[in-house]
């Protein structure tokens, strides 16, 4: 399974939360402008390296909505340390404790 959460640095305020088995850089986009609608269009947003951020569909959208990248180094979670706590939050207080059944 693949995660991709949004949480603000500056309120911690999670803000999404997407779950599938895999995520494009479509997904990521519809999830970000689904955001982005809010009045508050962030300047920059921070993200890690991994294939559906760094795709050319996601750069130039957020080329168009005149938003910058700041892309965390890999092997580097202590530069996006709001959404690894929040993960480890996530992890403890829910995936550890709930049970999950088998869609076939």
């Amino acid at each position: 399974m693949k995660w991709l959460s949004i949480v603000d640095e500056h309120t911690h305020e999670f803000l999404a939360l997407n779950c599938a088995r895999s995520i494009t850089s479509d997904d990521a986009v519809d999830s970000l402008a689904e955001l982005f609608a809010m009045p508050d269009v962030p300047k920059r947003i921070r993200s890690d390296n991994r294939l559906e951020f760094t795709a050319k569909a996601i750069q130039r959208w957020l080329m168009q909505m005149e938003v910058g990248v700041l892309y965390i180094e890999p092997g580097s979670p202590s530069q996006n340390c709001y959404a690894e706590g929040f993960h480890s939050r996530l992890h403890d207080e829910f995936l550890t404790i709930e049970e999950f059944g088998i869609v076939a």
